[in-house]
C-alpha cells in the first residue's frame, strides 16, 4: 500500500483511508465487536489511515480494534475545541491500552 505524507505533517499515510461513519450508529450500527474486526481487516490491509469525528460514535469500535495492534496508525478526528476533552476521556477510557502513544495535533 503506497503512503503519502499527510500535507506538510511529516506524518506518512495510506493513500486509502478508512472512514469510520458508516459503521456507527448514524448508518450502519454496527455493534462494536464486528466493527472492530472490521476495522482489524482493514488494518491487516495495510491501511493505516482511519478518518472518524465525535459524532461518529465509533471511537469505541477504533478503541476495541486497536487492542493488542502494534503497527502505527493515524487517526483523524474532527472537533471543536469544546469537544477536545471528551475525545480526549473517550480514548483513554476504560480498559484500553494507553493510546495513542504518539499523539500529534494538526
Amino acid at each position: 500500500m503506497e503512503k503519502n505524507y499527510l500535507g506538510k505533517t511529516g506524518i506518512k499515510v495510506t493513500e486509502m483511508c478508512f472512514g469510520a461513519l458508516p459503521i456507527g450508529p448514524l448508518q450502519a450500527n454496527i455493534s462494536v465487536e464486528k466493527g472492530a474486526k472490521l476495522i482489524r481487516a482493514v488494518l491487516e490491509k495495510g491501511i493505516n489511515f482511519i478518518d472518524t469525528a465525535e459524532v461518529y460514535k465509533t471511537y469505541p469500535h477504533i478503541r476495541k480494534a486497536l487492542e493488542g495492534y502494534n503497527d502505527e496508525v493515524i487517526i483523524a478526528t474532527k472537533s471543536s475545541a469544546e469537544i477536545y476533552k471528551k475525545m480526549e476521556q473517550s480514548i483513554h477510557r476504560e480498559n484500553s491500552r494507553p493510546w495513542p502513544r504518539n499523539l500529534k495535533w494538526v
